[in-house]
């Protein structure tokens, strides 16, 4: 695949990370959910990675999911591994406000079919 500039890619993680947990469970089974969201995001850009990390970005992330509208400091805490692994597979310079502009998102799906869609463009600086 060849990338264009500027680079934008969409992907679809059909699961739905876990919001405000971090106090709530034991801490390898964050660290399996954070592994298997990186083994995901690795698949899913898989030929759609730039040749260098964008160093300005506006990446949205929409939840989808059958409950009632998350609060803004759980769906911002349900994108962190998202975002952990678009800088670790070189998507993103760094995930810091300096290089992303990050917007949060809901959308309301059918239960069992929810998931996370990540919007990444890059950005002239």
């Amino acid at each position: 695949m060849i990338l264009t500039r500027p680079y934008r890619v969409e992907l679809w993680l059909p699961r739905l990370p876990r919001m405000n947990t971090s106090d709530r469970i034991h801490r390898w089974l964050a660290i399996k959910e954070r592994d298997a969201i990186f083994a995901e995001v690795s698949g899913l850009l898989w030929g759609k990675v730039p040749s260098e990390p964008l160093p300005w970005s506006r990446v949205v992330v929409t939840r989808c999911s059958g409950s009632r509208e998350p609060d803004a400091e759980n769906l911002s805490q349900g994108g962190k591994h998202i975002f952990d692994a678009l800088v670790h597979y070189r998507v993103l310079a760094d995930d810091s406000p300096r290089h992303v502009k990050r917007v949060y998102r809901w959308k309301p799906a059918k239960r069992g079919k929810g998931g996370v869609r990540v919007l990444i463009a890059e950005l002239e600086r």
